[in-house]
């Protein structure tokens, strides 16, 4: 069985900063790490993205979108 959910919370982390136009890695630890992606996507307007995108980084893998969810939200 393959599962896909770590791939999700990557992807959603890549779209994160395509969207904001920033990198960042400086943090030290996860904790770090994980509240500055936090404050990156509250610099996006969009509502939709925000909410798709903070379910795929969800702390819980069981909770993440999935990748027709994030297609969906995603297509024009």
């Amino acid at each position: 069985m393959v599962y896909y959910e770590s791939d999700i919370y990557s992807l959603c982390i890549c779209i994160i900063e395509i969207l904001v136009g920033t990198l960042w890695y400086g943090g030290n630890t996860y904790k770090l790490c994980r509240y500055e992606v936090i404050r990156a996507i509250d610099k996006i307007n969009n509502k939709k993205y925000k909410k798709i995108l903070l379910k795929g980084i969800n702390k819980n893998y069981k909770n993440r979108c999935t990748l027709l969810q994030l297609k969906n939200i995603f297509s024009y």
